[in-house]
């Protein structure tokens, strides 16, 4: 979970052009192929963080993150193999919530994943 947040943070917008950030990316990057456990948490992860970024309140500083940025970055962790699930539950939930935020940001992601 707190591997999760520092992801999250690292990826808002305050932080962009930060060392910490560009440097807390490679890490992540880095060590996500190589950890299987990694990827099973990332893969976990990427529906709820991204629900939780489109359902956090106007006041919350996650409103600042950018809900298609954040999917593309964990993407970007998971192996192509990975990514055919997550497309299907990609629109499975489309289908339960097609005209909120987080719908909007599933039809938004859909591109992402490498499926081919």
């Amino acid at each position: 979970k707190q591997w999760y947040q520092r992801r999250v943070r690292g990826w808002s917008p305050a932080t962009e052009g930060d060392a910490l950030r560009h440097s807390v990316g490679m890490f992540f990057s880095r060590l996500g192929p190589k950890n299987v456990e990694m990827l099973e948490m990332v893969e976990q992860a990427f529906f709820p963080t991204l629900q939780t970024v489109c359902d956090a309140p106007s006041t919350s500083p996650l409103q600042e993150i950018n809900p298609v940025n954040l999917a593309e970055l964990l993407l970007s962790l998971l192996p192509g193999r990975h990514h055919e699930q997550l497309s299907i539950t990609a629109c499975n939930e489309l289908i339960l919530r097609p005209s909120s935020k987080y719908g909007r940001a599933l039809v938004k992601i859909l591109p992402l994943f490498d499926i081919l």
